[in-house]
């Protein structure tokens, strides 16, 4: 995991690098803010992929979201699923990314893991929203929410730190293969009587 943490260190300087000062975030724009989460998330799905059995994962980006009732909700930014055969996927977790405030982020994020889960008919779907600094991490069970605290990706002279990036702000990589490795996952109980 060093080496992913690395790369996606090495991603987020490069895009901040030719995108914006580092780090103006009072200068992004909510379009920024999506193009963040790609260097942050493509580094691990890549590695996830490489190493792990669930070999068909795959990132979708402006996926529109179907509730059971087949209403149609909003877009999210990214959606990661696990592709099972050409007709069924199996959904994995979600990224929802507001410039505004992650409050913003998280109302649309929640519901819309309400109805990603729906359609998997059962398991563990994840979510994280953003403002591109700041990141929180969600999860839902099919009965509770439940929401990190704050994990900051980036600071002021980053590029400058990387021992200090990964020791104090990687977080997210680990909750992102957290999430990748649990996600969409339906745990069937057996009942041996």
């Amino acid at each position: 995991m060093q080496a992913t943490k690395e790369e996606v260190y090495k991603s987020i300087v490069r895009y901040l690098a030719v995108t914006t000062p580092m780090v103006d975030f009072k200068e992004f724009k909510e379009a920024n803010v999506c193009d963040l989460v790609l260097p942050t998330i493509l580094p691990v799905l890549y590695d996830f992929k490489e190493k792990a059995p669930r070999k068909r994962v795959t990132v979708m980006r402006e996926k529109q979201v179907v509730s059971e009732d087949s209403e149609v909700g909003g877009f999210e930014e990214f959606v990661v699923m696990d592709v099972i055969s050409i007709m069924a996927e199996r959904n994995i977790l979600i990224f929802e990314a507001k410039r505004e405030s992650l409050g913003a982020a998280m109302g649309q994020c929640l519901l819309a893991m309400k109805d990603l889960r729906d359609g998997n008919k059962g398991g563990m779907i994840y979510g994280f929203v953003t403002t591109g600094d700041v990141w929180r991490m969600l999860s839902y069970d099919g009965a509770t929410f439940q929401v990190t605290d704050r994990l900051f990706m980036v600071f002021d002279l980053m590029r400058d730190d990387k021992v200090k990036w990964i020791r104090e702000y990687s977080l997210v990589v680990d909750c992102l293969y957290a999430a990748l490795s649990k996600g969409g996952v339906k745990e069937d109980h057996v009942v041996v009587g």
